[in-house]
């Protein structure tokens, strides 16, 4: 299963018109936990992208059979509040983080430009 990164999450909030608050809460977690999960500040677990792939197709056989839904990232869902490449690349560089960012450069150098 591939790994949801935060702009496929912001994504799939979009297309399903939810906000944090509603995800939070269909996930069990405190909002502030889904608002880092859409900020990029923790890793989202997998079983997000399972509630979402539920909640948008209602087909518990896509969830059984492993067949969950990814969302198309744009560049309004990388590069929000005009930031810059510059400003995205001081927040997502490895070295910055202290993590491994490369899912989220790979995104971002994609709608470099």
């Amino acid at each position: 299963m591939k790994t949801m990164l935060c702009f496929e999450l912001r994504a799939a909030l979009e297309d399903m018109g939810l906000k944090p608050t509603v995800l939070a809460k269909v996930c069990g977690v405190e909002y502030v936990e889904a608002w880092r999960w859409v900020e990029g500040q923790r890793k989202i677990p997998k079983s997000v992208r399972i509630i979402l792939t539920l909640m948008k197709t209602r087909a518990p056989s896509l969830v059984l059979t492993g067949h969950l839904l990814e969302w198309e990232v744009k560049r309004r869902h990388v590069y929000r509040d005009h930031e810059t490449f510059k400003d995205l690349l001081k927040r997502w560089h490895p070295d910055a983080n202290r993590r491994d960012t490369t899912g989220e450069m790979q995104v971002i150098n994609q709608f470099r430009g």
